[in-house]
């Protein structure tokens, strides 16, 4: 959040001394490259070798697994699934999958109904990100 505040007047500053508007651009460059060589030469792997080993191989066994199920739904599909499963890549299902958190699980206590806290703060985001990029739109024509 102080980056929010303080960039603006350290942008401006850099600016009026150097009397170049690419020169905030070379800077956030510069910290953005700065910024990636901490993450590859300073940070350490929080996971050993072996459990980053087990992990690949998970992957790469659920990722089996999800092919042929996916084979095995588009062989079996009729009609219009038939057409929706060989137009749906399966990458892009598996780009979107992730996002299946956010929607309405079961509660864990045993209570009937279901959660829906994820569901609505992402919902929430939602309208702020949409609402945020549309109130910044309507001001450029000034």
């Amino acid at each position: 959040m102080g980056a929010v505040a303080i960039g603006p007047i350290i942008g401006a500053q850099t600016i009026h001394h150097t009397g170049d508007l690419l020169s905030v651009y070379y800077i956030a460059f510069a910290c953005t490259v700065f910024t990636a060589l901490m993450w590859i030469f300073v940070v350490p792997e929080s996971l050993s070798a072996e459990r980053r080993a087990a992990s690949s191989r998970k992957y790469y066994e659920e990722r089996r697994i999800r092919a042929e199920r996916l084979a095995a739904a588009r062989a079996d599909a009729v009609g219009w699934r038939k057409i929706v499963a060989f137009l749906v890549p399966s990458f892009l299902i598996e780009l979107v999958e992730p996002m299946s958190v956010l929607l309405p699980q079961r509660r864990s206590n045993g209570l009937p109904g279901r959660e829906w806290g994820l569901t609505i703060l992402a919902g929430s985001f939602l309208i702020v990100l949409v609402s945020t990029v549309r109130w910044s739109g309507s001001f450029s024509s000034i």
